[in-house]
């Protein structure tokens, strides 16, 4: 049994797969295989390359690298993260695979840039968010925001918009349509409410 630690790579090979019992640290993580995150901290210095299957379960994974040109999620498959930590003392961690998040993605230190690849999963079980982005800490590109709406009729569905600077009408007027306020579909132009 090898014990990963800050300067070991861990890589997970095909076709084994492993379910995490205990928290690890290494430097890459790769994933050729399959990786049961269980409910453990994975600290990673190096970078993310899954190629394989990676259930995050309750996991959290903290990046805490220290060399330059600091870290990458990549791969040939989406990692779905649940808890992803960001405390990149070199500055950056870049997002060069589809990446999806179901808990929180919280930056403390560095520049997680998107590339357009990070999606906050929301469905019945999780709904995926941003936490407090700390001083020294910064989210750079495009994320793709989902919001679950549980089946059925319930009559009406409220909805708000957890974006900084954007509201339902800016964000979403173009992809459900809207009722009830000014710059809505319905009720049609000229209508007046009594």
């Amino acid at each position: 049994v090898v014990i990963p630690g800050k300067w070991t790579n861990l890589v997970v090979q095909s076709p084994h797969t492993v379910t995490m019992d205990t928290d690890v640290i290494c430097d890459d993580f790769t994933i050729q295989g399959g990786v049961d995150g269980g409910g453990t901290m994975h600290t990673v210095y190096g970078d993310w390359l899954n190629s394989g299957t990676y259930t995050a379960n309750s996991s959290t994974v903290l990046f805490k690298g220290t060399e330059s040109p600091g870290q990458a999620v990549g791969g040939s498959s989406t990692t779905q993260f649940h808890n992803l930590y960001v405390r990149n003392e070199f500055g950056a961690v870049s997002l060069n695979a589809p990446t999806e998040m179901t808990g929180v993605l919280l930056p403390m230190m560095g520049t997680i840039t998107t590339n357009g690849n990070l999606t906050l999963i929301s469905n019945s079980s999780f709904s995926g968010s941003i936490g407090e982005i700390s001083t020294g800490a910064a989210v750079s590109g495009n994320v793709t925001l989902q919001r679950y709406i549980p089946p059925g009729n319930a009559g009406w569905v409220f909805l708000g918009c957890p974006i900084t600077g954007h509201t339902i009408n800016s964000a979403w007027n173009d992809d459900i349509i809207t009722t009830g306020f000014t710059g809505s579909d319905f009720p049609p132009p000229g209508y007046t409410f009594n």
